[in-house]
């Protein structure tokens, strides 16, 4: 993905990720919508140290669901997304995997 804001910055997503998206649609008649993508990324949790003198250890990567919104994006984006996750099929069963996740 790239933001017009900063150009040279894009986030790459990896391939294989659980994901899984939605959109809806918009009320004010502009045609666009809003489209919900949740992936379930490996997110770094700080180590808490109490003692400098003790050994670091390396911090662990914990799966969790994140949420992006992407307010007034065209259907040629939700249609994107959709295609990356793999069609309809299988991003209800994505969104099914991320509702258990969310649960536990």
């Amino acid at each position: 993905m790239e933001y017009q804001e900063t150009p040279n910055e894009r986030w790459l997503i990896p391939r294989g990720s659980l994901a899984s998206c939605s959109r809806l649609l918009s009320k004010d008649g502009s045609g666009l919508s809003e489209v919900s993508f949740t992936l379930r990324l490996p997110i770094p949790q700080a180590s808490s140290k109490t003692d400098d003198s003790s050994p670091s250890e390396p911090d662990k990567n914990f799966p969790r669901p994140i949420k992006f919104g992407l307010r007034k994006a065209p259907d040629a984006i939700y249609n994107l997304i959709l295609n990356w996750i793999g069609g309809e099929d299988q991003n209800k069963d994505n969104a099914a995997a991320l509702a258990k996740i969310v649960c536990t």
